[in-house]
């Protein structure tokens, strides 16, 4: 998945609301909006990684008799993807 012209993506599905990601101690970015897809290539090394993603969102629960669905809803899926030049003339 890390090799030369390829990337790899980070899909973390449904998030209420914000994540930040870090891979292997290095911050990948923060996610404030769907699709919430980030680039951890540069972070990423071949073999085992460690990922970690903290989700914050807001205190409407705290105050609701009727919680809504918070925090990393999922499904998280490493996407591989083809780097791809195009050439117009």
């Amino acid at each position: 998945y890390l090799a030369q012209g390829r990337k790899l993506l980070l899909d973390l599905g449904e998030v209420k609301h914000i994540a930040e990601v870090s891979v292997n101690g290095a911050l990948a970015g923060a996610l404030l909006w769907a699709p919430y897809r980030i680039d951890i290539t540069a972070a990423a090394k071949p073999g085992k990684n460690a990922i970690a993603i903290r989700v914050a969102n807001t205190w409407a629960n705290a105050y609701q008799n009727r919680p809504e669905p918070s925090g990393l809803l999922g499904p998280l899926r490493l996407v591989p993807a083809r780097v791809v030049r195009w050439a117009f003339k």
